[in-house]
Order: C-alpha cells, then structure tokens, then sequence
C-alpha cells in the first residue's frame, strides 16, 4: 500500500505583519525590475553610442579610400598631360631634316 502525502496550502494571510512583508516583497521585486530596465537601458545607449563610432570610423574609411583614389586618377592624368607636353616639346625641337623618310 502506498501512502499519500498530501501538501496542504497554508493560509499566511491571516497572520500578523503578513501585509507589511507582502508590500516589502513587492517593493524589492519592483526595485529590482526598474533596475533591470535601468541596466537594460544603458545597454542599449552604450550599443548604440559603439554603432555611431563604427559608422563614423567606417565613414572615415571610406572618405580616405575615395581621395587616394581621387589622388591616383589625378597623378595619372598629369603623368599623361607630361607625357604630351614632352612629346610636343620634342617634336618642336626637330627640324624637318630629323624625320627619315623612306619610301617603297
């Protein structure tokens, strides 16, 4: 034969100072839940603030790769813009005589 235990729910309610440690209670836990948001909250700001520095330092990045590659279009337009004026000075200096002719 097995034997039952059967808990019994004990009414605290009616014993004395059973409210002032219920209002304790809830104040604890509710103390406990304004920190929680308060921590959650600052979380949230300090994922947020490292978002804004990554963009920024993203953005920098980006600006930077943008003018060195401004900076190699120009140098590379002024080596052909030398390139030109040598080849024109040259041609200046020659004299027609300079050019060979050759015929078939």
């Amino acid at each position: 034969e097995e034997e039952e235990e059967e808990e019994e729910d004990i009414d605290l309610s009616n014993l004395p100072g059973f409210d002032e440690l219920e209002a304790e209670m809830m104040a604890k836990r509710k103390a406990r839940e304004m920190e929680e948001l308060r921590r959650r909250e600052q979380l949230r700001q300090e994922y947020e603030a490292q978002q804004k520095v990554l963009k920024e330092a993203r953005d920098k990045e980006i600006a930077a790769i943008e003018a060195v590659r401004a900076a190699e279009r120009a140098e590379q337009e002024a080596m052909k813009e030398r390139a030109v004026e040598d080849a024109q000075k040259r041609l200046s200096e020659m004299s027609f005589d300079d050019f060979k002719w050759t015929g078939a």
